[in-house]
């Protein structure tokens, strides 16, 4: 049953991304920000609130975790290493505008910053 869970999704990546490494790293860019984009709307949270984050970072760990299935046992450190690559790709953009966003929110309204001249 999850072994053909796991087979069927893997296909379905096959078939929908492309096979040049690098394409597949841009895809992880673009599908991490766009499910978390997605989470922040769909539940009517800010970008810096953390609950969409963890939403990405589940589904994040779901993907890498069918990704790992199909390798496993793992005989090669190369199925590491991109599963490494591909977590850092898909969290990477989302971690740091969800950080800029709470460094803001903590930091208060423009003109109550210290040493901001105004």
């Amino acid at each position: 049953m999850i072994a053909d869970l796991v087979s069927t999704y893997e296909a379905a990546k096959t078939a929908l991304v492309p096979a040049n490494q690098d394409l597949r790293a841009l895809v992880h860019v673009h599908v991490g920000l766009a499910i978390w984009l997605g989470l922040v709307i769909a539940w009517r949270r800010g970008l810096g609130a953390v609950l969409p984050l963890c939403g990405l970072i589940a589904a994040c760990a779901l993907n890498e975790g069918f990704d790992l299935a199909s390798h496993w046992p793992v005989t090669h450190d190369w199925v590491w290493r991109d599963m490494a690559g591909d977590t850092f790709n898909t969290l990477l953009w989302p971690v740091l505008i969800w950080l800029y966003c709470t460094i803001r929110e903590r930091a208060g309204p423009p003109g109550d910053r210290k040493g901001t001249g105004g």
